[in-house]
């Protein structure tokens, strides 16, 4: 985790616990959470924040059910990517497998998973050529339209009509 991220965490954790001051939380975050994945850090400290038993962030150090809301769901058959991982990360949201996972369960985002050799057989996509989309788009069979003529102006015309 690098600076920023410890920044963004420690002020969004700053709005859900105003109480708890964003100077004091970067500190706490860099110096006991850093070497855990971004998302995780940010899952369980808002959980610990959302507990009205709660009184400091450090019982995000203590074992307890943040650090399980971090782990993937899904069937234990399947085999989960590891979170430090950052070629396990979704082509879609950008998150690891948890952070896939629970932006799923706290969101309308149901965007499946996409894995980096998923990332390869997906085609990228092309923005149709504009001067084609008559014969493939909502226009398709229509002429294109012929090519404008200027209006001839004074210098063309022989004979000036007067009032």
């Amino acid at each position: 985790m690098n600076k920023t991220d410890v920044t963004r965490i420690a002020a969004a954790i700053n709005q859900l616990r105003p109480d708890w001051g964003a100077p004091e939380l970067r500190s706490f975050i860099w110096k006991n959470l850093a070497a855990r994945p971004t998302e995780d850090v940010m899952v369980a400290l808002a959980l610990v924040a959302l507990d009205t038993d709660t009184r400091t962030p450090a019982r995000v150090l203590a074992s307890g059910p943040w650090w399980q809301a971090t782990r993937p769901a899904g069937d234990p058959g399947v085999p989960q990517p590891a979170a430090k991982d950052a070629t396990n990360r979704c082509k879609i949201c950008g998150h690891t497998r948890a952070g896939h996972d629970h932006l799923a369960a706290i969101t309308d985002d149901h965007h499946p998973w996409t894995t980096p050799e998923q990332w390869r057989a997906v085609p990228v996509h092309q923005p149709p050529d504009p001067r084609q989309t008559h014969k493939t788009g909502p226009l398709a069979g229509r002429q294109p339209e012929p090519e404008h003529t200027p209006t001839p102006g004074p210098e063309n015309v022989s004979e000036r009509h007067t009032a």
